[in-house]
């Protein structure tokens, strides 16, 4: 199980996370979605350790631990190999001229 209470992030003077509290119960998936810029990585972070909350607390029974570190893990690999893949084809793409298409 794993517990957010009352957790608040800012980054300089802008509050990213405000009053956050979330229960994840063993076994449950949950999913955390939204527009890009309201909090979804920075939240993740506190979640797993990286980044300390200005306030609140994070509960984590230490079963799934592991598991969770694991999954982080495997979530930074993977987004670290598309990056590489990406640039590597990106790379190799050849500049076509407007004038260079087929009609």
């Amino acid at each position: 199980m794993m517990e957010l209470r009352n957790i608040t992030k800012s980054y300089r003077d802008q509050r990213i996370l405000a009053d956050v509290s979330l229960e994840i119960r063993e076994r449950e998936m949950v999913s955390i979605m939204g527009k890009s810029g309201p909090g979804k990585s920075t939240l993740l972070a506190v979640m797993a350790g990286l980044v300390k909350p200005d306030s609140g607390q994070v509960l984590l029974c230490v079963s799934i631990l592991f598991d969770f570190l694991i999954f982080i893990l495997g979530a930074a690999c993977f987004f670290l190999l598309f990056l590489a893949v990406s640039f590597f084809c990106f790379r190799r793409i050849k500049k076509i001229k407007p004038d260079e298409f087929a009609a």
